[in-house]
């Protein structure tokens, strides 16, 4: 006889459907672990397999026990159990099934499922009872542990913020958390159907695929899209999506867990927005430099340059002439507020760029010195100056930079000082990597600063007098700006002080060691050869003036121009060797005539040079000069130095 039982409940059904006769089910629901037995109610005898033997925990060579000893194996309550079991058995000689505690002669307890049925005689009494019976204490203590784990979660998925649900591969949902009335206004009975129903229609399409691609890898995958609130209103949702494996078919639904980011989403938003308006704030704050820089610069250029040229002038009586060196020394002044402000916001946006030619230090520090010299001796103060004789002929730097360094701390240093000495020391040592360690020191005997101020004296606006009985002005720029500067060359600018005993503050950067150095006086002006036709453009009576009479001081022939239209005329109907030209003008800007004296020359091969001469002296404006097609750039107010230079390399 073929047997083929795929399973131990079929076994039990096979023994208690009768076949319990047949030795060779029996031996096959022996093999399968599950005890089968026969009690005789004629005889009240009980006969056991060996596996029932087993289960009991009793010996075999013992014989079965008898009725009495069999119930007292079960407690009080199963045993009332299997009595009423037995007697309906009996009554209706049906089948019954019943799980039952037994405590076993080893004083172990164990869970016993009991399946019995009626054995009819010849008469059709119930002659026996006779059944299977299977251990499941295992059984029933992972099914217990398995209702303790789904407790568990449940209780942690029924109160977590987070909403926690399975999908099927169809979209259709198997569970989903309370907290879903709190994400979308809806209860978890109320919501019906596909939930893709609730997500926003433009969004549907990259759920489904996110659950697909789940299920397809295997892998965690992460989404933000938009949620359809009970209400009506858009909720931004985070949807972590990650396949549930079955032991039998694979992947067969994700568990997504979905959170409210909504609040993120609006931070993020008001990050973008506040961005924004940071940038426009930029924006709009280096337009108002650019537009003050111009409008400042452009008086200052009439101011000065008429007082240089007054001051040069030999019919001038001494008296007007101190009072035009006042006006200058005034002027210049209020320059170096103007460059502060705009060197500061050049340094914020990282816009200062280094021009590294050879410098002499030792050159570089008597010069700064004399500039200085003359507010040394009106409060008498001592200046002293020393070059360690170890230090380079010559250094690769930016001598502009370094000299704008210095002129501030030792302008600070006077300022600071109402008596005793100013001393400039510029030495240093080879720090064995073919570089200079260049170490240059400004010491005075001045007011000091507390440990406070000195902490903070590199901060924008910083100011060790901030009281409405100032004696000291500034601006608060000055050792900021200074500080920036020389750690754009990659070096350090730090201070030691003490309240009434002064301050030294050093610069300590690394320099390559120069060939040599060419250099040119500040008040040395290039010779130029023969006779040069210039045209000078701006729109300020004052400035045409002004430069007519520095140029023809140069030998300079000078036509003048108001604004861009008259220069291109000009252009078009004269021969010039060079256009000096204004970019801030009426009627045409310069850099349009620029770019429409170009377009002509193209057609007739003549380029003339074109040197912008502007107060607009931000790095991007003379950017857009040399875009539009200027060839060169001097600022405003006028330096004659670097306007004499500019004519000598253009002109030849």
């Amino acid at each position: 006889m073929a047997l083929d039982y795929s399973s131990t409940e079929e076994l039990e059904a096979a023994a208690a459907a009768g076949s319990g006769t047949d030795s060779q089910h029996l031996d096959v629901l022996d093999l399968a672990g599950v005890g089968h037995w026969r009690f005789d109610r004629e005889t009240r005898t009980i006969a056991w397999s060996d596996t029932t033997y087993r289960l009991h925990g009793r010996d075999p060579a013992l014989g079965p026990p008898s009725v009495d000893d069999y119930f007292a194996m079960f407690t009080d309550d199963d045993r009332k159990t299997m009595t009423a079991l037995f007697e309906q058995i009996v009554a209706t000689g049906g089948t019954a099934e019943q799980l039952m505690q037994l405590r076993r002669a080893d004083g172990e307890t164990r869970d016993l499922m009991i399946r019995a049925r009626a054995e009819r005689g010849a008469g059709e009494e119930v002659r026996a009872i006779y059944g299977a019976v299977t251990d499941i204490t295992d059984l029933q203590a992972q099914i217990a542990q398995a209702r303790r784990d789904e407790a568990r979660y449940r209780l942690l998925a029924d109160n977590v913020a987070d909403v926690i649900t399975r999908v099927r591969p169809d979209g259709s949902s198997k569970y989903i958390s309370p907290a879903i009335k709190t994400l979308l206004g809806w209860t978890r009975e109320e919501m019906s159907g596909d939930p893709l129903d609730y997500v926003h229609p433009d969004d549907r399409w990259m759920v489904s695929k996110a659950i697909r691609d789940a299920l397809r890898t295997g892998k965690q995958t992460r989404l933000e899209h938009r949620a359809l609130h009970r209400d009506g209103s858009i909720v931004w949702v985070e949807c972590t999506f990650k396949a549930s494996s079955g032991s039998e078919h694979g992947r067969e639904d994700a568990v997504v867990v979905i959170r409210d980011i909504s609040d993120r989403k609006a931070m993020a938003d008001e990050l973008v927005e506040a961005k924004e308006r940071a940038e426009s704030a930029a924006a709009a704050k280096s337009e108002f430099l650019a537009n003050m820089s111009h409008e400042l610069r452009t008086p200052l250029t009439s101011v000065l340059g008429f007082a240089g040229l007054l001051t040069a002038s030999k019919a001038l009586p001494d008296a007007e002439r101190g009072y035009v060196h006042r006006i200058a020394t005034a002027s210049k002044a209020l320059l170096a507020v103007i460059n502060d402000v705009l060197d500061y916001s050049k340094l914020e946006k990282e816009a200062i760029e280094l021009e590294l030619r050879p410098f002499a230090p030792d050159l570089l520090a008597r010069d700064v010195a004399e500039i200085i010299e003359g507010q040394c001796v009106q409060k008498g103060l001592d200046l002293r100056v020393s070059v360690d004789p170890s230090v380079p002929g010559a250094l690769l730097g930016d001598e502009g930079r370094m000299r704008q360094v210095l002129l501030n701390l030792l302008g600070n240093a006077a300022k600071f000082t109402t008596r005793g000495s100013i001393a400039l020391t510029v030495g240093g040592e080879a720090d064995g990597e073919g570089l200079w360690r260049l170490r240059a020191q400004v010491a005075d005997t001045g007011i000091g600063m507390t440990p406070e101020t000195a902490a903070n004296v590199f901060e924008r606006f910083s100011q060790a007098d901030r009281s409405t009985t100032r004696l000291y002005g500034g601006t608060g720029l000055g050792l900021p700006i200074s500080k920036r500067l020389v750690e754009a060359m990659g070096g350090d600018l730090t201070v030691a002080s003490e309240p009434g005993k002064g301050s030294t503050f050093t610069i300590d950067v690394r320099l390559a060691v120069g060939d040599g150095v060419e250099t040119l006086l500040p008040d040395e002006v290039p010779a130029l050869t023969g006779q040069a036709r210039v045209l000078v453009v701006d729109d300020t009576h004052a400035n045409r003036e002004l430069f007519t009479a520095i140029l023809a001081g140069l030998g300079v022939e000078v036509v003048t121009a108001a604004d861009g239209a008259e220069a291109v005329h000009r252009v078009q109907s004269g021969d010039y060797d060079l256009v000096l030209m204004d970019v801030q003008m009426p009627v045409m800007d310069g850099l349009t005539a620029t770019r429409e004296i170009r377009r002509q020359e193209a057609a007739t091969g003549r380029r003339i040079p074109i040197v912008a001469l502007s107060a607009n002296v931000q790095p991007e404006q003379i950017a857009h000069c040399r875009d539009a097609g200027m060839d060169d750039h001097l600022a405003k107010p006028l330096q004659v130095p670097l306007l004499a230079a500019a004519l000598s390399r253009w002109l030849g």
